[in-house]
C-alpha cells in the first residue's frame, strides 16, 4: 500500500497549502508519479485512473467541506465575520480579535460588510476581503505592539489602518 500512503500525504499537502486550483492535475500527476517512482506497485492505467476518480471525489468533498477556506468565513454581523475568521484559522492572536471586533466593517463597506470577499467602495477603489485583513494584522501582530508606529500606504477605507491603530495603542 506505499502508492496509498503517497498519494494520502500528497492530498494532505495540497489542502495544508490551501491550493484548490487545479488541484484534480495535481492528483493526476501524482498517480502517475508514484507509480513511476515506485515501480514495484506495478500500477495500471486503469489502477490510478480509478485511485484518481477516488481522490477527485475527496477533493470535491473537502473542498465543501472545509470551514478552514477562507471564503467560507462571512457573517451576518461583525462579531460573527472575526469568529469565523479566527474558526477557520486565519488569525489566533487576541489582539488581532480584539482590534477587528472594535472596528465595525460595515463603517467601512457601504454593501455586504460581513461578506468574506472585496467590496467597491467607490472611485474605482475597494476594501479588502476581510480574511486578507486579518491575516496581515496576524503577520504584522509582533511588528504593531504598543507606542510603535505604522504607516498603511494607500489605505483605501482606512479600515486596516484603523485596526492597526488599536493595536499599536493597546
Amino acid at each position: 500500500m506505499p502508492i496509498r500512503r503517497c498519494l494520502n500525504s500528497s492530498f494532505r499537502l495540497i489542502f495544508r497549502w490551501r491550493r484548490v486550483i487545479a488541484v484534480q492535475a495535481v492528483l493526476l500527476a501524482t498517480v502517475v508519479a508514484a507509480s513511476t517512482l515506485m515501480p514495484e506497485t506495478r500500477v495500471t492505467l486503469q489502477q490510478a485512473l480509478t485511485a484518481f476518480r477516488r481522490l477527485k471525489q475527496r477533493t470535491t468533498e473537502a473542498i465543501r467541506s472545509n470551514s478552514r477556506m477562507a471564503w467560507r468565513c462571512s457573517g451576518n454581523t461583525n462579531e460573527e465575520l472575526v469568529r469565523n475568521l479566527e474558526r477557520g484559522g486565519i488569525f489566533s492572536s487576541a489582539r488581532v480579535r480584539e482590534a477587528m471586533l472594535a472596528t465595525d466593517r460595515g463603517d467601512f463597506a457601504p454593501r455586504s460588510p460581513y461578506m468574506d470577499q472585496p467590496q467597491g467602495i467607490g472611485w474605482n477603489a475597494t476594501i479588502s476581503a476581510p480574511h486578507m485583513h486579518a491575516a496581515a494584522l496576524e503577520y504584522l501582530k509582533n511588528h504593531l505592539t504598543e507606542g510603535a508606529y505604522a504607516l498603511d500606504v494607500g489605505s483605501g477605507s482606512g479600515y486596516l489602518t484603523v485596526c492597526m491603530a488599536l493595536m499599536v495603542s493597546y
